[in-house]
């Protein structure tokens, strides 16, 4: 038989490895979703047809994942010096199957590879998370800045005192 080489409208169809089979011979060809499909699943059924007026079905599902992000929440903080701040990565798309790698500011060394963090800056640090999904290896990042600000000083008043019913009313600077 003489085969015709088959089409789709969500797929790309790799052409066929024969397209003349003497009987008792198979052919093959490959099937991936097209470039740009909206997220979702695609069900369909692929003929082949022939010279002879019979075909062969192939039904073939794809699903199409939402495109792989990474944000981090809080997007940025101010903790006061000695305080703390947890961060959490925030993926979406992709496999939903993920991995972390957490740095601060340049470096280039991971300080944790969980999904949530608790920093602890003295001064204002960047922190970064490189999620990572395990379909082809697709990555996503997000940075999110941490200031670091000092807690307000008593310099003046600091143990001062006062009286029910006194005249004089308390000042701090």
């Amino acid at each position: 038989v003489t085969l015709t080489q088959p089409t789709s409208t969500s797929y790309t169809l790799g052409t066929l490895t024969k397209t003349v089979l003497p009987a008792g011979e198979t052919a093959s060809f490959t099937v991936q979703p097209q470039a740009g499909l909206t997220a979702g699943t695609y069900n369909k059924t692929i003929t082949v047809t022939t010279d002879q007026g019979t075909e062969a079905t192939v039904d073939v599902s794809f699903k199409v994942n939402a495109a792989f992000t990474v944000a981090i929440s809080p997007d940025s903080a101010e903790i006061i010096a000695g305080g703390s701040q947890q961060l959490t990565a925030n993926p979406t798309g992709g496999s939903g199957s993920y991995t972390y790698q957490w740095y601060e500011g340049s470096s280039a060394t991971t300080f944790a590879t969980t999904k949530e963090v608790t920093v602890s800056p003295t001064v204002t640090t960047t922190y970064k998370v490189k999620a990572t999904d395990r379909i082809e290896d697709k990555e996503a990042t997000a940075t999110v800045s941490v200031k670091s600000v000092q807690a307000p000083k008593i310099i003046k008043g600091a143990n001062a005192s006062w009286t029910k019913g006194g005249k004089d009313g308390l000042s701090f600077t």
